[in-house]
């Protein structure tokens, strides 16, 4: 099961309407909510602090909630005087997450770049792969979605380039050298090194369980085998007394084999699976790396790799909390940083590996360093739902289903 919330992408379509019988001069000016004024105002404010003078009073502007399209979000039209039109149920969804006034935010900066600055979609791109500008949209290459993470650390540099469309990728966007060792302040709290035989059984729980899939140690490995078409799995590392509010380094080191052609993907993910509030990396079967976020909701960063492991490759993942800042790490190497600008769930006690459907997973060891060394505590059945043990002893099958 996939902990993922979906909201519409913003799709924006930009509109070239000289319609017959407009005015000669640009003297319209009506903005008709009080909330879409305060995000004009707000980026008008922007602009001039990057020293750019916008005055939407006199040039003309209408905007206003309404209907769009398909799945556009907003959309500008280039009428006497220029129009703005916001998706109203886009909007009023943004409004259910954490991060809806940065969602809020980014639609409308985009629209209002395309109407007062008239530029248009730039689907370039920085250095680790990810949108250059919020400004991406139309018809996006090789199948890629929209989302960006814009807010905290990040939201600056985006700001930036709306204005100066030349402003250098930051320096998260750049090429980083090989991870430093971990905070020596952290303690082990899981250390399983299967190679050596060094681990506790009782960590492992596989959430949810399912008749096709089965795990066992046995080759130096903890071996889960997954005959399931499309479904996830959770190696769940089970109440083991570690607020996710806390500072800590996650990390696995696994290599994937019989991997089917429609497997799903692999990664590591913490934080509150009851309510759904969960970060994650992710490594796809089309080699790419994946960053998701649904505590706010779903958001995804492609980084392409083209010497990505995959099936047969030792892979190492990690992610690292240092206080409001998280690292997601590719074989030692920080390949994406970002802000956390909400609380993840006051429960945020999960920590988990995610093993791929119709893939045998071999997993060499797991890591998990904290601030404060937690206990592992067993928890009973009714407490806990659709947990199962692993069974370390289960045969091994000759092939994957």
């Amino acid at each position: 099961m996939a902990f993922t919330r979906i909201v519409r992408t913003i799709s924006t379509l930009l509109a070239i309407c000289f319609l017959a019988g407009c005015q000669d001069d640009y003297t319209n000016y009506k903005v008709d909510s009080a909330v879409l004024q305060k995000y004009l105002q707000s980026y008008l404010s922007e602009a001039r602090e990057r020293g750019v003078i916008l005055d939407p009073k006199t040039t003309g502007l209408i905007l206003s909630f309404g209907d769009c399209e398909g799945s556009a979000a907003g959309t500008t039209f280039y009428e006497n005087p220029i129009r703005i039109v916001i998706d109203k149920s886009y909007w009023d969804n943004c409004s259910n997450y954490a991060d809806g006034d940065y969602l809020h935010e980014e639609v409308l900066f985009h629209e209002l770049t395309h109407a007062l600055l008239y530029r248009g979609h730039d689907n370039s791109i920085l250095p680790d792969g990810e949108w250059k500008s919020i400004m991406r949209g139309g018809t996006l290459p090789k199948g890629r979605i929209n989302n960006i993470s814009f807010r905290g650390m990040r939201r600056n540099y985006y700001v930036d380039e709306l204005f100066h469309a030349s402003t250098p990728p930051p320096t998260w966007s750049l090429p980083s050298p090989v991870s430093a060792p971990p905070d020596i302040s952290l303690l082990p709290t899981i250390n399983d090194d299967f190679l050596s035989g060094l681990y506790n059984p009782l960590h492992y729980y596989i959430r949810p369980y399912y008749s096709q899939s089965r795990a066992s140690v046995y080759d130096q490995a903890l071996v889960y085998e997954n005959a399931e078409s499309s479904t996830n799995f959770y190696f769940h590392l089970l109440d083991i007394g570690i607020s996710t509010e806390q500072d800590f380094y996650f990390t696995t080191q696994f290599t994937l084999k019989n991997v089917g052609p429609d497997h799903g993907t692999v990664g590591l993910t913490f934080g509150d699976i009851d309510d759904g509030s969960l970060l994650s990396i992710r490594m796809s079967q089309d080699r790419q790396f994946h960053i998701y976020d649904n505590r706010e909701r779903f958001a995804s960063v492609y980084l392409p790799c083209e010497s990505a492991p995959f099936s047969g490759e030792v892979t190492s993942l990690g992610i690292r909390r240092t206080r409001d800042r998280i690292d997601y790490y590719i074989n030692s190497q920080c390949i994406f940083t970002d802000s956390i600008t909400h609380p993840i769930g006051n429960k945020g006690n999960f920590f988990a590996l995610i093993l791929p459907a119709r893939a045998d997973t071999h997993i060499q060891n797991v890591q998990l360093l904290t601030q404060k060394k937690g206990e592992l505590r067993r928890v009973s059945s009714p407490k806990v739902h659709n947990l199962y043990p692993v069974h370390h002893h289960a045969q091994k099958r000759d092939t994957t289903d």
